[in-house]
């Protein structure tokens, strides 16, 4: 009787944001069978559980299937990691006495991060510690 061909897969880890175009699915994956050799070249790939954009742990199931119908499949897992975001702000100066509502908060302020793109609608502004009626230069939690 045919035996099903070996095949070996390897864990991936990418960044969150990558796009599925720009993985190297096939590094480092092989396929041999007693038979028909080498048959790296027939192993397909699945990875329609990965969330690119979301952090955590995927399913990647790769297949083969030898020239006498035997199949063999190995799921590995694909670790998607999202960096911080990147935070970019501007000083303000303002006028003693101002109020805190005439103030443009968000004018020079964007966030961007590799799985959103620009995420500065998501920015908040903590000005708790700010004594908006003495003159001094205090930093603002962005």
């Amino acid at each position: 009787t045919a035996e099903k061909p070996a095949l070996q897969a390897s864990n991936l880890d990418i960044l969150a944001g990558t796009k599925s175009g720009d993985i190297a699915w096939f590094q480092g994956i092989s396929a041999t069978d007693k038979a028909d050799g080498d048959i790296s070249k027939d192993v397909t790939v699945d990875f329609s559980k990965v969330q690119f954009k979301k952090e955590g742990n995927y399913p990647v199931i790769y297949t083969v299937t030898n020239s006498n119908g035997k199949t063999s499949t190995s799921t590995v897992n694909l670790q998607v990691t999202a960096k911080d975001p990147v935070l970019t702000a501007t000083d303000l100066d303002i006028l003693a006495g101002t109020d805190a509502q005439d103030i443009a908060w968000y004018q020079g302020v964007s966030a961007e991060d590799l799985a959103d793109g620009d995420i500065s609608t998501d920015i908040t502004v903590n000005y708790d510690e700010v004594n908006f009626k003495k003159r001094r230069q205090l930093p603002s939690d962005v």
